[in-house]
């Protein structure tokens, strides 16, 4: 199992800290473990995960290969390897790495579970439903099988069934972390079945929910969610009330000053947004520059590529393709979202054949999250469109 979400707007509610916001602290002391152990493959797993956080897979792949030659019984290097060659798009290899995680830990339910997700990504359905429940079998509170078997009917659009098995994990769920992320899932079901309406009842649901367990940050995050969802249908004045609620969470007093600190970077990057949207190109520019002043000394290469992000949607919305295209370039390279609007500026360009490219990579990602629920359906349908048009009349 392992989750990956990148968005403009951050369900956590934060930019997911990274370790406090100290990356270049933490790169120092893994280069000091690297010189000082060159060949524990502890270490090699931990630079694996370090560069898998940092969507640099190639340097990943390195690190957890070596991690399985130095011990070939590794068997959570055998698991991280795998993602990182699914993620690479070398399936094979990561069908082989995930077989030799099960083989290893036959009797956990994580393997199986590992393997699933990457036989959803290649679009073998019941295969992947069957490596769930297995998983399942192994443990029946591993409740993120449930959402992956969720997962697989999103994508055989059998909605229902999907939500049935999110409420499932719901109710199962032994903590809260994992009812939010069920919710979350719910949300997404909902914007992949064209339910504009049902996934912003389901992200108030989820608001009132986290509230009165005392979750702030998750209870801003479902705020900036229904603000996203908003947005993305073209609801300004809707979208604009629930980032009011996010600010509301976001700067409580309660909170610690660290955790509003990064805070503020979700605050500025959503209201950016939120004026690009509305064609209020100069006063997005003013934040986005206030934003980048923020970020420069903090030394974090995701908040890096967030605003890039923003750059790249605020020149798009201004016809700026060329400067768009490079501005996604340096957002994140795993990030289907932002895939999307690099198609655009692509097409923009009259660069049809790398749109295209992008519009089947997102029309098969098969990794659901909100964002990636907006911009699937498009892609399939420019995909769609393709067909129609190269067809002889």
């Amino acid at each position: 199992m392992a989750a990956k979400i990148g968005l403009l707007f951050n369900f956590c509610g934060n930019p997911c800290d990274q370790a406090d916001n100290n990356a270049a602290q933490a790169k120092a002391h893994l280069d000091k473990l690297l010189t000082l152990f060159p060949n524990d493959k502890r270490v090699n797993l931990l630079a694996g995960n370090y560069y898998r956080g940092q969507s640099n897979e190639q340097m990943a792949i390195q690190a957890f290969t070596k991690a399985t030659q130095l011990d070939k019984n590794y068997a959570a290097a055998y698991n991280q390897l795998g993602y990182s060659l699914s993620a690479q798009g070398d399936y094979k290899k990561a069908e082989t790495a995930f077989q030799d995680y099960i083989r290893l830990r036959p009797n956990s339910p994580n393997p199986y579970d590992s393997y699933a997700e990457l036989l959803l990504k290649l679009g073998r359905y019941d295969e992947s439903i069957a490596q769930y429940r297995k998983a399942l079998e192994k443990d029946p509170a591993f409740g993120g099988s449930l959402a992956g078997i969720g997962n697989n009917y999103i994508f055989k659009r059998d909605y229902e069934k999907a939500r049935q098995s999110y409420q499932e994990q719901f109710d199962r769920a032994p903590n809260l972390n994992q009812k939010i992320g069920a919710m979350n899932l719910m949300i997404a079901s909902y914007v992949h079945e064209g339910k504009t309406a049902d996934a912003v009842q389901t992200a108030e649901r989820l608001a009132k929910f986290a509230e009165e367990q005392k979750q702030i940050q998750p209870a801003a995050g479902a705020h900036s969610t229904a603000a996203f969802i908003l947005l993305e249908a073209g609801k300004f004045e809707e979208a604009a009330k629930h980032l009011a609620e996010a600010d509301r969470l976001r700067d409580d007093p309660s909170l610690p000053e660290r955790v509003r600190e990064n805070n503020r970077i979700g605050k500025m990057s959503n209201h950016a947004y939120l004026l690009m949207a509305q064609g209020k190109f100069e006063e997005a520019k003013v934040q986005l520059e206030e934003l980048s002043k923020f970020i420069s000394t903090r030394n974090n290469p995701l908040e890096q590529r967030r605003h890039n992000e923003l750059m790249g949607m605020l020149e798009l919305k201004q016809g700026n393709h060329a400067k768009a295209l490079e501005h996604f370039a340096k957002a994140d390279p795993e990030d289907p979202y932002v895939w999307y609007y690099t198609a655009q500026a692509y097409e923009g360009k009259g660069d049809k054949q790398n749109a295209k490219m992008l519009y089947r990579r997102i029309a098969d990602w098969n990794q659901n999250d909100t964002g990636y629920a907006v911009v699937r359906p498009r892609a399939v349908a420019k995909l769609e469109e393709d067909v129609k048009a190269s067809k002889p009349r």
